[in-house]
């Protein structure tokens, strides 16, 4: 099991949350472009379709595991 802390994981998932947030509001992802206006990415996907695409890239939505500490 790998351990991850703040600075190892909070970026490339910002990141993935920047992405498919943008894969939304462009209507790539086989749905129809959004609306002009401002968005939040809560708007923009659905919970269900979110963790869809977490499990996609290998992101565990599970509980978190006790990591010893290095």
């Amino acid at each position: 099991m790998q351990c991850w802390t703040t600075r190892t994981w909070a970026a490339p998932l910002t990141a993935l949350g920047v992405a498919l947030g943008l894969e939304r509001l462009l209507g790539l992802d086989s749905g129809a472009p959004a609306a002009a206006g401002r968005y939040l990415p809560e708007v923009l996907l659905t919970p269900a379709a979110m963790i869809e695409q977490l499990h996609a890239f290998e992101v565990s939505t599970g509980e978190a595991q006790d990591c010893q500490r290095v």
